[in-house]
């Protein structure tokens, strides 16, 4: 065959290639490739259990957070709240056109703080909502804002008898009243209506000004069936001026006491805390009915407890005996016997000496005993005009200026762990806590403008530092007003800051020009015409003398 090699002249061109060396490689190589496959698939095989063991385990599980969600379930409380208010011209609550408040609490926290964060909300939630804004539309007032519980039926919610612990205790307490539905105790909720009072707007009888006077109920079921006084006289058309009449009334007529011989011159901690003890001796001050003071001044020296630490908390927080400061002052806790007080010095960097220290600290309780001369001075004229009031004090009683003997001092300058940094201190007694949620802290007025309030504290408090001026015809007015206001509103005021005719109650006392000033931001209430306040002719007899530090 013509161009056909032989076996051995072809394999002789062609030799047969050595396949040992690739067959190595390739075996090496699938080798290889199976490991990895076979450890992927150890590492990511189930475990192989017992079907019942898997079965128990699953149910445990399941167990486990069913008992979670009930767990979370039953230490939280879930609050609605919807607003109500009163119409001034209306007896029946109208529902307010604001969506409904919602939220979750936990039930240890309080219960007083639960119910003051849910009208706060509600507040803000009207006030921004396109309904206030409406014309004709008036202020709701919240202060005296009441509450309700709705289930079948509305129940009336009472503070101080049903919020005086835990929101779990609360819960329990309207559950233990019937105040709650089934399915409110089984869903852990409660649906609260909060019901505001609009503000009457109404004309005073001899000018144009502005007022408003809010109508108050004790409870939202009375309100719809009864009308109150109070309610009627706001509600009353503005009736023209009187004229004179020539024959005598029978009404009777405040007469201001104040009449002096001499005038101005020129909120407990959580641990057990460690004191130091310091000897020292008492400064008091009384007034008689003629608003005369008197210093009183103790012979025999008595002990008292300062809070040790407390210069090493100072900050933001009361802890450890520091309980707060003011511009001026430094307040910590100090205590004679099982009697708690505020504790009140200088700042040592405003460049304050002992002697202007122990000088501000007397002007202060000073302050303080002429601030609840007026508010008996009030009381009074409140009962001669037949007008009721709710209750409201100076912290004065029991509050005194006293003096370490210097023998058991030592200098703050020098030794900075000094739990006194002066000799001379004031001692007031220690407020209830606001941290309670029972009692709030509330700012009245400033210390150059008077008030404008329109609820029946704020209006009460406002009518009364215009007393202040008329009672003392002219030459005092007590500003800058603050206090705590407790769940039946009692006010404790606190702070005392004045003006004076002749500029002499302390640092903060701005004369005879910020007296002026506040008359012109001061406008009559319905509680000042109601004391015969509106309208007073204040006659300036001059400066008389009085023990008031120079400032």
């Amino acid at each position: 065959m013509v161009g056909t090699l032989c076996r051995a002249c072809s394999e002789a061109r062609n030799p047969t290639p050595d396949l040992s060396k690739d067959a190595a490689e390739a075996i090496m190589g699938r080798t290889a490739d199976f490991h990895s496959t076979a450890s992927d698939y150890r590492l990511h095989q189930k475990d192989r259990l017992n079907p019942g063991l898997q079965a128990a385990n699953a149910a445990t599980l399941v167990m486990k957070t069913q008992a979670l969600k009930k767990l979370a379930k039953a230490d939280t409380l879930t609050l609605e709240a919807v607003l109500f208010y009163f119409p001034k011209n209306g007896a029946t609550a109208k529902k307010a056109q604001v969506l409904p408040f919602v939220r979750k609490f936990f039930g240890s926290d309080s219960a007083a703080t639960l119910l003051s964060q849910t009208r706060t909300e509600m507040e803000k939630a009207w006030t921004a909502s396109p309904a206030s804004k409406l014309s004709g539309m008036n202020v709701l007032n919240f202060e005296d804002a009441i509450f309700g519980v709705q289930a079948k039926t509305i129940g009336d919610f009472k503070p101080t008898e049903h919020a005086t612990g835990t929101a779990e205790a609360m819960f329990n307490s309207l559950k233990a009243s019937s105040m709650l539905s089934e399915a409110d105790i089984k869903a852990r909720k409660i649906n609260l209506r909060i019901y505001a009072y609009e503000a009457q707007m109404v004309l005073s009888d001899d000018d144009d000004d502005k007022d408003y006077i809010v109508s108050h109920r004790t409870s939202h079921r009375s309100s719809r069936s009864t009308t109150s006084a109070h309610e009627t006289a706001s509600r009353a058309k503005p009736s023209s001026k009187r004229k004179a009449s020539n024959s005598i009334s029978n009404t009777p007529e405040y007469k201001s006491s104040f009449h002096p011989r001499k005038f101005f011159t020129d909120t407990p901690p959580a641990t057990e805390l460690d004191y130091d003890f310091y000897s020292f001796t008492k400064t008091a001050f009384t007034m008689d009915s003629e608003g005369n003071i008197e210093e009183v001044l103790s012979i025999d020296s008595d002990k008292i407890e300062i809070s040790r630490h407390w210069r090493k908390f100072i900050g933001d927080k009361a802890e450890d005996g520091y309980l707060g400061q003011g511009s001026m002052k430094f307040a910590f806790m100090g205590r004679i016997g099982d009697v708690k007080y505020a504790i009140l010095q200088s700042k040592m960097e405003t460049d304050t000496d002992e002697a202007r220290n122990k000088a501000d600290l007397i002007a202060e309780l000073q302050l303080l005993t002429y601030g609840q001369y007026f508010v008996n001075s009030f009381a009074v004229r409140a009962s001669t005009y037949n007008v009721a009031i709710p209750s409201f004090k100076w912290n004065s009683e029991g509050a005194f200026v006293g003096t370490v003997l210097r023998d058991e001092w030592f200098d703050a300058e020098e030794d900075t762990s000094c739990s006194l940094p002066f000799t001379t201190f004031l001692a007031t007694p220690l407020l209830p806590s606001v941290s309670s949620g029972l009692y709030r802290e509330r700012k009245f007025s400033g210390s150059l403008s008077a008030g404008h309030s329109v609820d029946e504290v704020g209006s009460m408090i406002d009518a009364y530092a215009y007393h202040t001026l008329v009672d003392s015809e002219g030459r005092f007015l007590m500003t800058d007003l603050q206090g705590i206001v407790g769940p039946d509103k009692s006010v404790i005021l606190f702070d005392p800051q004045a003006h004076s005719h002749n500029k002499s109650t302390g640092f903060w006392d701005g004369g005879l020009d910020e007296i002026k000033a506040w008359q012109k931001s001061h406008k009559c209430n319905a509680v000042c015409r109601k004391l015969r306040l509106k309208g007073a002719v204040l006659e300036n007899t001059g400066p008389l003398h009085h023990g008031f530090p120079s400032p």
